[in-house]
């Protein structure tokens, strides 16, 4: 079935009931770490999906309070030979002396697809000269076909 805007299908998350994994930036300006963040394994989610958004968190750093420009990918395939199919532009601003810290939710406009059981992997970049850590980052899903 065609999708039509809506799906019958339970939206899910991955990883499910364990914490997300960390990636970091370069402590470079605009420059890609030097490898990938595995997000899910090959032959994890055995079925077609498409990736619907993605969430993460920024730990924040007082020393450089201000405002950031961040770049995250999602790519998929093995270990160096990822190919992006996701790059998510971020504006933010975090003030940690007064606790502004929230978790980012960001859904993706067009659902990414993604062949059963490929791996999907993480990255990010940030315009500032520090390495900036990003937590807790999970893929929100839904199997495919749509119903």
């Amino acid at each position: 079935m065609a999708y039509n805007g809506y799906t019958t299908k339970e939206i899910k998350c991955y990883p499910v009931l364990a914490a997300g994994p960390t990636i970091v930036s370069s402590a470079t300006g605009w420059t890609w770490p030097a490898s990938w963040t595995e997000l899910v394994p090959a032959s994890t989610i055995t079925s077609n999906f498409a990736i619907i958004g993605l969430t993460a968190l920024e730990f924040p750093t007082a020393s450089t309070d201000a405002r950031h420009q961040t770049i995250i990918q999602i790519g998929t395939g093995a270990a160096i030979s990822e190919v992006v199919i996701a790059s998510i532009p971020i504006s933010w601003y975090i003030d940690s002396g007064v606790g502004h810290c929230s978790p980012w939710i960001f859904p993706l406009v067009i659902p990414r697809y993604v062949v059963a059981n490929l791996r999907v992997a993480i990255r990010c970049t940030d315009e500032m000269a520090v390495a900036y850590t990003y937590g807790g980052v999970k893929i929100m899903y839904v199997e495919l076909p749509y119903e």
